[in-house]
């Protein structure tokens, strides 16, 4: 659909209520009296300006993995973050549809990118000496590394993938491994460190249930 079109489409509902031209765009929270934008614009501004520079990260990694070998997670996933910063700011969106939104960029980023060197050396291991792998490492490359946002599943994949990474990725890789399991338990609400402002859909705190307000005031 091009912008032409989307302007033609929501001009009316916009002309006869913001707030009704606001619910009809997904992750927008309703209740918000401090939007500054309408849908279009904050459409506009966040997502299409910042995510055309994601996508070009994208495409760029895609082809040459070797562009994020040296990368800190930080650089990686700046675009990710300044296209959050910017959805924040608008005032328009719902905390749940935010994070997970920067969750799913940055996932998509480091596994093209640094991901895809491990897992290449943990596929030469899986055709020349499966049994030096653990039977969780084998089930993640028959699964071809499946996408998931389920917290327990994050959880626990990366704590049993984390011995066979450290014994057989770079070991500069190591660090940023944990920093980017941390970081999406973190994203997903999944661990009581973060609280989204406006529950979504999603369950907040799975895996810890009963100190959710300890963890947040220790962060």
């Amino acid at each position: 659909m091009t912008q032409d079109f989307r302007i033609l489409f929501c001009s009316p509902l916009i002309l006869i209520s913001p707030t009704l031209s606001i619910t009809i765009f997904g992750g927008t929270d309703i209740w918000s009296n401090l939007c500054k934008y309408e849908p279009i614009q904050s459409d506009t501004m966040c997502k299409v300006k910042i995510g055309a520079k994601i996508n070009i990260q994208v495409r760029a990694i895609s082809e040459n993995p070797e562009l994020s070998r040296d990368l800190t997670l930080t650089a990686l996933k700046m675009h990710c973050d300044d296209r959050f910063v910017c959805l924040e700011n608008t005032y328009c969106y719902k905390d749940s549809y935010n994070y997970q939104l920067l969750d799913e960029c940055i996932e998509e980023v480091f596994q093209i990118g640094p991901m895809s060197f491990c897992v290449k050396k943990l596929r030469d291991i899986l055709n020349s000496e499966p049994n030096k792998l653990s039977k969780c490492v084998l089930e993640y490359l028959e699964k071809n590394a499946t996408s998931t946002t389920d917290c327990l599943v994050i959880k626990n994949t990366g704590d049993c993938l984390l011995p066979d990474v450290q014994k057989h990725c770079d070991p500069k890789f190591m660090s940023m491994y944990k920093q980017y399991i941390s970081l999406r338990l973190y994203n997903l609400a999944c661990d009581g460190r973060l609280r989204y402002r406006v529950p979504g859909d999603e369950p907040q705190n799975v895996l810890n249930p009963t100190n959710s307000t300890e963890q947040i005031e220790e962060n």
